[in-house]
């Protein structure tokens, strides 16, 4: 049997950004540093998901979206943001915000290696791809070597001897 899925963001609406809020229990703090990539992330592409808000009178309190959110505010000075607001209790936007949180996934060394591979063979050089991917020049050095390495030994016959 399926289970029914609810589609709050074909609603998105766009708000007034000083009416939104920070909720009182995100546990989620982000760096700096990955400030700055969501800062690059929004140049690039825009703004791709809305901000999920929960209605409280004339306020809305953010579920998720908090550093997009921010970064919108402070660094772009957008007067409305995209938001989908969805009617959750309490102990329903508690989990949603941290089941937002906790889904967003971890990176794959070896899998951001082959992106940096796929940039090179794009003729990108080291610096456009540590400024494209928001990577510290020596962490896109190492990924880069990542790849490298495993590319000229991949075809070569090792010695048995600790057979």
């Amino acid at each position: 049997m399926s289970k029914k899925v609810e589609f709050p963001v074909m609603n998105v609406q766009m708000i007034s950004i000083d009416s939104l809020q920070a909720n009182d229990y995100n546990p989620n703090k982000v760096p700096h540093e990955r400030l700055k990539a969501l800062i690059k992330s929004i140049e690039y592409s825009g703004v791709t998901m809305p901000i999920v808000a929960y209605q409280e009178g004339g306020e809305y309190i953010i579920i998720d979206g908090f550093h997009r959110y921010k970064v919108l505010r402070d660094h772009f000075k957008c007067k409305e943001v995209p938001c989908t607001i969805v009617d959750l209790p309490i102990e329903k936007r508690i989990s949603a915000t941290m089941l937002h949180n906790t889904a967003r996934g971890e990176h794959i060394v070896d899998l951001e290696a082959q992106l940096v591979k796929k940039l090179r063979m794009q003729g990108k050089s080291m610096i456009e791809i540590a400024e494209l991917m928001q990577l510290e020049g020596e962490e896109a050095l190492r990924l880069n070597a990542n790849t490298t390495l495993k590319d000229r030994f991949k075809n070569r016959d090792f010695s048995k001897s600790w057979e």
